[in-house]
């Protein structure tokens, strides 16, 4: 049987897991799952005091089990001081839908304070 964290509460000060939601994956099942959004390379705006700010740490994507990738990954290397990455930004995925709206902004690069 395969299982998916559906969702986790821990404790706010100690980080000590207090409950976990487990849903059942079955094979061929299309149903909606959280992908986390993982970057890749050094963004050049970290050059020019910028922070890689992830706004959006986890995707919500709607596919069958066998389809869904342990992550989803964004290159910043190109990516300067006031640029954003958004859903629709980020290469397709075979039969793997985000069902998020396509403007939201996933990873961005902002200026340090």
């Amino acid at each position: 049987m395969n299982v998916v964290v559906q969702s986790y509460e821990s404790h706010p000060v100690t980080g000590i897991l207090l409950h976990v939601d487990l849903m059942v994956a079955q094979p061929g099942v299309v149903a909606h799952y959280h992908v986390p959004v993982v970057t890749s390379g050094i963004a050049f705006g970290l050059k020019n005091k910028g922070l890689v700010n992830i706004s959006k740490p986890r995707l919500r994507v709607k596919a069958a089990i066998e389809n869904v990738p342990n992550s989803i990954v964004v290159d910043v290397t190109p990516m300067d001081v006031g640029d954003s990455r958004l859903i629709r930004d980020i290469a397709k995925i075979e039969n793997v839908t985000f069902t998020d709206s396509e403007r939201v902004a996933v990873v961005s690069i902002i200026k340090a304070k």
